[in-house]
C-alpha cells in the first residue's frame, strides 16, 4: 500500500525574519530538485512559498515576520524518496544557519510521520498527545457488542490492547497488575501497583466486562498478556 511521508523542519530566529532574503537563499536548493516555485505574500503576515516536484512531492515554506520559519514536505514513503527528503532537509538546515548569521534560537526537526500506511502506528492519548509505537502487525481486530477491540504487536511492548481507538497501554510486557475477582456473582476489578509482593489497589469497583477481551477462551491472544489474573 502506498503511503505518504510528512517531514517537518522548524526554525525560531532571534530577530525578525527577512522573508525575501530567506526565499532567495533557499531557492536554488529546491530548483536543484526540479521543483517549481509559487510565492504568496502578505504585507503584515510574511510569505508562503510552495514547491512542487514532477514526482508528486511538494513542500510548503512559511515565513512569519516575527521570526518563525516552518518547512513542511510531503512525498511518497520509500527508501529512495526518504533519502532525497533527508538530503533536502539537511541542505535547507545548513543554508538557514548561513542566512540567519547565528541568530537562530532553535531548530526543531521531528521524525517523519507516515500517513496512510498498511499498519497504523500513531494513536492519540486521552490528554491529546500523539504516541507512535513500533507496531509491525495487527494481531486481532474485531467488534464486540461493546466496542472495537484491537491487539497490535509491538517489537518493544509485545501485544498492545486498544479499545475503540483508545490506547490503554495494556501490553504483553507490562508489569502493572489488573485483577478480576468474583464477589456474589459480580466481577470486581482491582487496579493497583506492586509493593514488594503485594498488590496495593487504588481502584476497586463492580463492573461489567467484555468477555471477548478478558476470557482466553474467547480470545486466545490475551493468554500472553499478563494483565489479567483471575481469582
Amino acid at each position: 500500500m502506498a503511503a505518504a511521508r510528512h517531514s517537518t523542519l522548524d526554525f525560531k530566529l532571534g530577530a525578525k525574519a527577512d522573508g525575501e532574503t530567506i526565499l532567495k537563499g533557499l531557492q536554488s536548493i529546491f530548483q536543484e530538485q526540479g521543483m517549481t516555485e509559487s510565492v504568496h505574500t502578505w504585507q503584515d503576515h510574511g510569505y508562503l512559498a510552495t514547491y512542487i516536484n514532477k514526482n508528486g512531492s511538494f513542500a510548503n515554506l512559511r515565513i512569519y515576520p516575527h521570526g518563525l520559519v516552518l518547512l513542511d514536505l510531503q512525498s511518497y514513503d520509500g527508501d529512495a524518496q526518504g533519502k532525497e527528503v533527508d538530503s533536502l532537509l539537511n541542505k535547507v538546515e545548513e543554508r538557514m544557519k548561513e542566512l540567519s548569521q547565528d541568530s537562530t534560537e532553535r531548530v526543531k526537526r521531528l521524525p517523519p510521520i507516515v500517513r496512510g500506511g498498511a499498519i497504523d502506528r500513531y494513536w492519540p492519548t486521552a490528554d491529546g498527545r500523539l504516541v507512535e509505537y513500533d507496531i509491525d502487525k495487527v494481531v486481532y481486530d474485531e467488534d464486540s457488542p461493546y466496542q472495537n477491540i484491537k491487539i497490535l504487536h509491538s517489537k518493544q511492548f509485545g501485544n498492545i490492547l486498544i479499545l475503540s481507538g483508545d490506547v490503554r497501554e495494556l501490553c504483553q510486557f507490562d508489569r502493572s497488575p489488573v485483577t478480576l475477582r468474583r464477589t456474589a456473582g459480580a466481577p470486581v476489578l482491582s487496579c493497583g501497583i506492586l509493593k514488594g509482593d503485594r498488590l496495593c489497589p487504588f481502584v476497586l469497583g463492580i463492573i461489567s466486562f467484555d468477555h471477548i477481551i478478558v476470557l482466553p477462551s474467547q480470545n486466545p491472544h490475551v493468554k500472553s498478556m499478563p494483565i489479567y489474573q483471575f481469582q
